[in-house]
């Protein structure tokens, strides 16, 4: 079963509300679910949720790539003697 925006709401708030020891199992008393479902759809959300990271700059490892480069370039340039 996949979760709805209304049960990701009461997890995220129960994340929120335990954040600790046996989180996963006082999550699921709080929803009213296994264990295990509560597992298995943390696992989806965090996944999504870094795939969302990774792709809300597509031009991240563009500018990661010419950031290196300048700074390489840089490092290389001859330096001017002082006359």
């Amino acid at each position: 079963m996949t979760w709805n925006d209304a049960m990701i709401r009461k997890y995220y708030d129960a994340v929120v509300k335990h954040g600790g020891k046996n989180m996963i199992k006082k999550i699921a008393e709080d929803l009213g679910v296994e264990e295990a479902e509560v597992q298995k759809e943390a696992s989806k959300l965090e996944k999504a949720t870094k795939r969302k990271k990774d792709w809300s700059n597509p031009n991240a490892k563009k500018q990661k790539h010419d950031c290196l480069a300048r700074a390489r370039s840089s490092e290389h340039r001859p330096r001017s003697k002082p006359a």
